[in-house]
């Protein structure tokens, strides 16, 4: 595997890498594209801007004026060829199509429907979540019109976000859209919070959630990701790890994880227990999974760069 990239440790997206990152992990070779059509890992994806984002009011200061979001899809999506949905919220001042293309781009190329709205990028918004939730509504509201109507809306909505947009995805996971649209599952790349004025929600989730850390995040340390997963019921299905030699941005904006990116939505939206890129690919629950999380990974044509990892799946809660 290697890796090239230079960024400022900032709390946010001011800067963006100067250097492009290549990988291959396995059969998942991905790399970045910003529109049209790029064949990313299993199938080639596409991508849009969306407008008609409305009532986007828990971020914007200007009165909740109407917002723009990026969609990256399977290239053969259509109301024939329904996808999964996930709401992915940016990090503080980062542009989704801007910052989180490799990563968007090759947990769509899994067959998933990823839709990322620009919400306000003037600073900390501790109420990122209300924007997170309005998303899967504008969604659901217009899902008589493309790229909507290519949702499969019975498997619900999976919560993704980075940062900031973890904090909100984190919030998210303990709350339910106005929409008709179960939430089933959550993964939160470097959660940011403020204690003491501002807790983290890990106690309130309630949905199985996967938290991501970075051994060289200087902005949202590992033991501060380490800590909301401690919070989170014991009664769900929970993962931890921690990237070693990742940073705060380079922990999301890469494509190293979304493998099992994929694999933590297959598991709890698609209920694909056994085989590649599901529970076992996460949890390794029968004992049997090839190259999984955390674990014995001998033989794995990659070993995963984590220096903690930590799992609890419940497997009568995901029944239930």
């Amino acid at each position: 595997m290697h890796m090239a990239w230079s960024w400022a440790p900032t709390a946010g997206c001011t800067r963006r890498p100067t250097a492009a990152l290549a990988i291959v992990v396995g059969a998942l070779a991905t790399l970045a594209a910003p529109c049209g059509a790029v064949s990313v890992g299993g199938v080639p994806v596409k991508s849009q801007t969306l407008s008609g984002y409305t009532q986007m009011n828990g971020c914007r200061s200007t009165g909740g004026k109407e917002a723009t979001a990026l969609a990256i899809y399977p290239a053969d999506a259509s109301p024939n060829k329904t996808y999964p949905y996930l709401a992915f919220a940016h990090g503080m001042n980062c542009d989704p199509a801007a910052t989180y293309t490799a990563m968007l781009n090759s947990v769509a190329a899994s067959g998933y429907i990823v839709i990322a709205p620009n919400g306000d990028n003037d600073g900390w918004c501790v109420a990122q979540y209300k924007d997170q939730l309005r998303g899967i509504d504008v969604a659901y509201e217009k899902r008589s019109h493309f790229p909507y109507s290519a949702i499969d809306w019975r498997m619900g909505v999976g919560l993704l976000g980075h940062s900031m947009g973890a904090h909100a995805t984190v919030q998210s996971a303990g709350m339910r859209p106005a929409s008709p649209v179960a939430i089933k599952a959550a993964m939160a790349f470097a959660p940011q919070y403020f204690p003491p004025g501002e807790p983290s929600f890990a106690d309130k989730v309630r949905v199985p959630i996967f938290y991501v850390s970075a051994s060289g995040d200087k902005i949202v340390a590992a033991a501060k990701v380490r800590q909301q997963y401690n919070d989170t019921d014991a009664k769900l299905s929970k993962v931890f790890a921690e990237l070693k030699g990742y940073n705060h941005m380079s922990v999301s904006t890469s494509n190293t994880f979304s493998y099992f990116t994929a694999a933590f939505f297959n598991c709890h939206m698609l209920g694909r227990t056994e085989g590649a890129g599901s529970c076992d690919s996460i949890y390794d629950a029968s004992r049997k999974a090839w190259c999984p999380l955390c674990g014995n990974q001998h033989g794995c044509p990659h070993v995963w760069p984590m220096q903690v990892c930590e799992t609890s799946y419940s497997v009568q809660l995901y029944k239930n």
